[in-house]
């Protein structure tokens, strides 16, 4: 009897070895697995981080040369306002003098140069339409003086 108590525990004992081997092995090739994907994730991770800044870069980039462009459009626009602005403020050209036609012309001429400037002021309004049309879309905001006259355009970036 304590001779196949002894056979039986030396079974036991390796039986127990052998699954507690075959559990090691288990849980160490599940680390390695684990490790394996850290590492691949890590990897992956530092591929996104950089990724992401060369976006970033790419982004503020472009960014700045829209803005670029933008500002550029904006002196481009003050300038053609200053002009219009100089072509309203112009006083209207004085109409011929009567004396300047003949009798039998007179009419036809008046008539024509009141078309003519007829024409002229209704180019005036639809170019500063136009611009003001124009600013609106870009998001340009009108900013007064003390004298109640506009005299800057700033570009809102928040709209």
């Amino acid at each position: 009897m304590c001779l196949q108590l002894r056979q039986e525990k030396v079974e036991l004992e390796q039986t127990l070895e052998q699954e507690q081997e075959c559990l090691v092995n288990k849980l160490m090739r599940k680390i390695e697995k684990l490790e394996t994907e850290t590492a691949a994730k890590q990897n992956d991770l530092e591929t996104l981080r950089r990724e992401k800044i060369e976006l970033e870069n790419t982004l503020e980039q472009e960014q700045e040369a829209l803005v670029n462009k933008l500002w550029k459009r904006m002196d481009k626009l003050e300038a053609e306002k200053r002009m219009l602005q100089g072509k309203l403020e112009q006083p209207i050209s004085n109409p011929p003098s009567p004396a300047d036609f003949n009798q039998g012309d007179r009419a036809n001429n008046l008539s024509s140069h009141i078309q003519h400037l007829r024409d002229e002021v209704s180019r005036f309004r639809e170019q500063l339409t136009s611009a003001q049309e124009e600013r609106e879309y870009l998001g340009f905001i009108p900013i007064s003086s003390s004298s109640g006259r506009v005299s800057a355009f700033v570009f809102s970036l928040c709209s």
